[in-house]
């Protein structure tokens, strides 16, 4: 039985984790709309504690510069009240306490092309 009820609060944080994603990213389109006429902001994986009371999205976007990256994430994680409000109301029937956000830069893509790179320079020798 244990194993059951283990397995059953399992689904349950990633049901919640998934529904809480789709919603910051609706909610960042809808309450942000400055940071989107520049970048196209995109939730790639979230990450809730097992308590509900954290929550750590990443997030990538195409940038030109470090700046322009550190403006972008500045711009989220002020506007974070704005998003918990917008997600609170969203997902009330779902979640009693909407966890604390915040916003981390995904570079996974940036690995990826780099590692690809050393591979193929190396495959060409």
């Amino acid at each position: 039985m244990k194993k059951q009820s283990s397995k059953k609060k399992h689904i349950g944080h990633e049901k919640r984790t998934s529904s809480l994603k789709i919603c910051i990213g609706q909610a960042i389109q809808k309450k942000i709309p400055e940071l989107l006429k520049q970048n196209y902001v995109c939730v790639n994986y979230l990450v809730l504690s097992h308590d509900f009371s954290q929550a750590k999205a990443y997030v990538s976007f195409l940038y030109e510069k470090e700046a322009d990256k550190l403006l972008v994430m500045d711009t989220l994680n002020f506007y974070v009240p704005v998003l918990k409000k917008y997600i609170s109301q969203q997902l009330r029937h779902q979640m009693r306490r909407i966890p604390q956000l915040r916003f981390f830069y995904d570079d996974l893509m940036e690995k990826q092309t780099r590692v690809n790179h050393l591979l193929n320079s190396y495959s060409t020798q």
